[in-house]
């Protein structure tokens, strides 16, 4: 062996002596070039029928190989691969830059291609060298907080978390900015004119001025966010308490401060403060901006954020005195032994020493009776929010009393304004009004939101204005608040009005009106799906298909329009149990995953809590039930199977059908243990319909993503404990790449024909050594499992969430290509335009791709839209089939 390695070293030392270069290599400090053809691809039929094609390219590149029908469409998948890579090229190209390849005469599903479907003998295309140019971004809507057409419930996180004005005008709103997340801190102006995102922080900014933040440094100088330690099912940047526990229970929020240039977030789990400058960066010591909490004496740091059975939070609600000395605190309480904080209080803060003691309280007496039943109450208190007129008044919205209590700065009392259910109140001082919101309802009891306008206060016992702004009915989050923020004076002064479901409404008054000036709903891209987490594209229509994870199935067909539709059932019947949610329309499909068969046409949905699979219709405007032998329904597998917590709301990992007929599915073992994870196989007859469920695999908890091949292989994306990634520079110590970065696995069937899995899988036959994820465990560490793509050619392109990048890669495992860093919707808003001008991709949370014959897309979960790339080639070449 040392003999032939030595024959080797001097043949390539003799070669490049005499100046020449070997094939598929450049020489060193010359660049290589675009790859060519040394030989032009050529196809010759022979006698037998089968097609000899014959190709050479100058250096190693990926190449791909088709076969092209009359109509220019693929017929056959034939070959791809990376020549003169680490590894072998996938059968049936053959290691070196010369390719000899047989094609058969079949299509990709093992048919004899008709000779009428093809122009003369037919044609062969090679293209080599693939890249990728931005075509388009649909999303990144910085009006987009809310959507009343998504379907949403009692985990769904929508909220206006805060409200900050500024003296200059400029007004920063803290809200989710999808169905699950993440936060996100936007700055506007007076009229609601969008100005910037200053969390996430966009990029570009200098490492120092950013890495409070806790950034990953890449080798290439580039920053990706850390993502929050664990209290989270969600996408969360940032190892402070912006986001963390951004989930079911109490959530962050905005407190107003003075200072025009910073901004402070009370963390959800301790209240603890979070400091950052208005233009996103922040101190780079963590400790500098998380060293207090919003009281410290008596601590709060003993309260956590899942005590259910004592806690109440109806706000965080904030108003400085008058002396600029302290602020007033109310809107949570306890209902255990603390006394300090029993309900139907307002506490007086020290800003030096952050010390509370009770301001105002209502008799004991009056809240005996106020307890913590579950989430309706949690969402509320007897006191909740508080205002100054600088006059020595304070303004308190008194729930248990439904008034507006109006008292001196020692809580003497003044007078009353009846006011049912008031929830914050906000003093113009300007004309001496009081503005107040109303809020009732809960989750299965509607109720709405109403703002009043008071021209007097010491004088009115009515409202001089009264006007209703939106329906409530899916009050479940502590913390959950109207905010009221009056902004500038005289003929610029605007009003401000936050709240979930509006989610922000700006007017101006008009005489003893209010005129609308701002709907945040009506303006922007008026996005209305926000919950880019699944992804699946038809490859024959580039269709793409979204499933939220929370009861919706959505497509985008019409990118020019970023015209997103419901996938709605064509029968026109009353709802039946593959509808259901909270959609007022009784033809939408309710499901909580999707997948497809892009051969026979049929789009698959996975019901939320039965977990049901249906089969439907591909094509058409609205999707026709597609029947399942005699059974006449569309059922496509009637097993029980958890797809993880809480009731396949969030947590599937991922479906897809079989080329036998059968379905599989990654779910936990029913009824209640979703970490309990199996590989389920649903036999279906083609007659009879679904058949005996059986687990074919048990990967356990940490997986994720799951597609088949024409062949039958299976590809799961798997944490092996054995056989973690190592991270790479810049990454060294991070919790998360340690812990939830996996791999790709394949899985040979253990049959044939119609029934491929007669028996479990055994052991991978391939892990590729890739960086897949993250994949969630469970919901206490970063929930939405991601999902990759297979294309017909057997290349598997997937995400690498915490790089912020995205990979494809041939059926041997060489890499063809690269892209993405990170970046917020600034970033995508600057190349809006002219995208194919992009250098470089900007992602947040790459979490689902999916890759076809022209185009590879991306699902961006944190920036909420999806982007689509186009494919190129250094160089393309087409062949007709001769004689």
């Amino acid at each position: 062996m040392k003999n032939y390695c030595a024959k080797v070293m001097a043949l390539v030392a003799t070669v490049a002596a005499l100046g020449l270069a070997l094939p598929g290599f450049a020489q060193a400090g010359e660049p290589a070039g675009p790859p060519t053809f040394t030989k032009a691809p050529s196809a010759v039929k022979a006698s037998d029928g089968r097609v000899q094609i014959e190709f050479a390219v100058s250096a190693s590149t990926d190449v791909e190989v088709a076969v092209l029908g009359a109509d220019g469409k693929v017929v056959r998948h034939l070959a791809a691969g990376v020549l003169g890579g680490k590894e072998a090229p996938p059968a049936p190209l053959r290691p070196g830059l010369t390719q000899e390849i047989e094609w058969d005469g079949k299509d990709d599903d093992g048919l004899p291609v008709p000779a009428a479907a093809l122009r003369g003998g037919g044609s062969v295309r090679v293209r080599i060298g693939m890249a990728v140019k931005l075509d388009k971004i649909v999303g990144g809507d910085p009006y987009a907080f809310f959507s009343s057409e998504i379907q949403h419930h009692n985990h769904s996180i929508w909220t206006i978390a805060g409200i900050d004005a500024k003296p200059d005008g400029s007004v920063y709103v803290f809200g989710t900015a999808g169905q699950q997340g993440p936060y996100t801190v936007r700055q506007y102006d007076a009229d609601g004119n969008y100005i910037r995102t200053v969390f996430p922080f966009p990029a570009g900014m200098a490492a120092e001025k950013i890495s409070g933040w806790g950034v990953n440094r890449l080798a290439d100088g580039s920053y990706a966010p850390v993502i929050s330690k664990g209290l989270s099912s969600w996408p969360c940047y940032s190892s402070t308490v912006i986001n963390a526990m951004a989930g079911f229970g109490p959530q962050p929020v905005l407190l107003p401060t003075a200072d025009p240039d910073t901004l402070t977030v009370a963390g959800a789990d301790r209240l603890n403060l979070l400091t950052f400058h208005t233009d996103g960066s922040i101190a780079p010591d963590p400790k500098v901006h998380t060293a207090t909490h919003l009281v410290q004496n008596p601590p709060l740091i003993s309260w956590t954020a899942w005590d259910h059975s004592s806690l109440a939070l109806g706000g965080i609600y904030t108003c400085p005195t008058a002396d600029g000395k302290g602020f007033y605190l109310s809107g949570i309480c306890r209902t255990d032994d603390k006394p300090f904080w029993r309900p139907g209080q307002v506490w007086k803060v020290d800003y030096a020493t952050r010390t509370a003691k009770p301001w105002f309280a209502l008799p004991a007496e009056q809240v005996a009776g106020f307890k913590v039943t579950g989430t309706s109450q949690r969402c509320y208190t007897p006191l909740q929010g508080v205002a100054v007129d600088g006059a020595g008044h304070v303004f308190v919205c008194d729930r248990q009393n439904n008034r507006v209590a109006v008292l001196t700065e020692d809580a003497t009392p003044v007078r009353d304004l009846a006011v049912t259910n008031p929830d914050d109140v906000a003093y113009d001082t300007e004309a001496n009004a009081l503005y107040v919101t109303t809020r009732f309802g809960r989750q299965g009891a509607p109720g709405d939101v109403q703002l009043l306008r008071f021209d007097d206060w010491a004088k009115d016992d009515k409202p001089a204005l009264q006007m209703k702004l939106c329906v409530n009915d899916m009050v479940i989050l502590p913390r959950e608040r109207t905010c009221i923020r009056i902004v500038g004076a005289g003929a610029k002064k605007r009003i401000w009005i936050g709240y979930k479901d509006l989610p922000v409404r700006i007017y101006r008054e008009k005489g003893k009106e209010l005129e609308l000036v701002r709907d945040f709903y009506q303006s922007g891209q008026k996005l209305r799906y926000l919950a880019f987490r699944s992804m699946v594209v038809d490859p024959v229509t580039e269709t793409a298909f979204f499933a939220s994870g929370c009861g919706d199935v959505w497509k985008l067909r019409d990118w020019d329009k970023a015209d997103f539709r419901q996938c709605r059932d064509a029968a026109d019947q009353p709802r039946g149990d593959f509808h259901g949610g909270r959609s007022s329309d009784p033809r939408q499909i309710f499901a909580a995953d999707v997948a497809i068969d892009s051969r026979n046409r049929y789009l698959f949905t996975r019901q939320n809590n039965n977990d049901r699979v249906y089969r439907w219709k591909l094509d058409g405007e609205d999707h026709a039930r597609a029947p399942v032998g005699k059974t006449g329904s569309p059922v496509y597998s009637d097993v029980l199977v958890m797809n993880e917590w809480p009731g396949s709301l969030y947590f599937d990992r991922g479906m897809w059908p079989s080329p036998d007929g059968g379905m599989l599915v990654l779910g936990g073992t029913p009824r209640i243990n979703y970490l309990d994870v199996h590989l389920f196989y649903h036999p279906v007859d083609p007659v009879n319909g679904p058949g005996k469920c059986e687990a074919l695999l048990k990967p356990g908890a940490m997986c994720g993503g799951l597609r088949v091949d024409r062949q039958g292989r299976i590809y799961l994306g798997i944490c092996l404990p054995d056989n973690l990634p190592k991270p790479p520079a810049g990454f060294t110590g991070d919790w998360a790449y340690g812990k939830l970065m996996g791999r790709i696995a394949v899985y040979e069937p253990t049959g044939t024909g119609a029934r491929l899995y007669p028996a479990p899988l055994k052991g991978p036959s391939k892990v590729y050594d890739v960086h897949y994820g993250l994949i969630s465990r469970d919901s206490s560490q970063v929930g939405f499992s991601p999902r990759f793509g297979v294309d017909d050619y057997g290349r598997i392109c997937y995400p690498n969430t915490l790089t912020r990048s995205v990979a494809l890669m041939d059926n041997a495992g060489n890499e063809i290509l690269r892209f993405g860093t990170y970046g917020n919707i600034d970033d995508w808003r600057k190349l809006e335009g002219r995208w194919s001008e992009a250098e470089a991709i900007p992602l947040s949370w790459p979490g689902s791709v999916d890759a076809t014959d022209r185009h590879i897309y991306v699902a961006d979960h944190a920036n909420v839209g999806v982007l689509r790339l186009r494919k190129t080639f250094a160089a393309a070449e087409t062949a007709e089939v001769g004689q």
